[in-house]
């Protein structure tokens, strides 16, 4: 039972992970993209685009990093209900 638990817990935070990252990724683009005030009818040249995507890439990560503390933070408040002075029921 509890190596079921123990995989499904694994399964759902990979696939928060995958949102996280994903969420992570459209908030990197558009701060890069106000960050460095593009505008997207224009063409960007080599030089603007790698600094464009250097951009998403950077501020993707500190999302990530944002949104992984906002996790582990919440995680670490959640009393478990196996541990000693965890919740209890019944």
């Amino acid at each position: 039972m509890r190596k079921k638990l123990r995989a499904w817990l694994l399964v759902e935070m990979h696939e928060r992970a995958g949102w996280l990252r994903f969420i992570a990724l459209m908030l990197g683009g558009l701060t890069a993209k106000h960050l460095f005030g593009f505008d997207s009818s224009d063409p960007l040249s080599w030089h603007e685009a790698v600094v464009f995507f250097t951009g998403v890439a950077a501020t993707q990560l500190v999302w990530s990093a944002l949104a992984y503390l906002v996790i582990t933070i919440w995680a670490r408040r959640r009393p478990n209900r196996n541990e000693p002075g965890g919740e209890r029921t019944g």
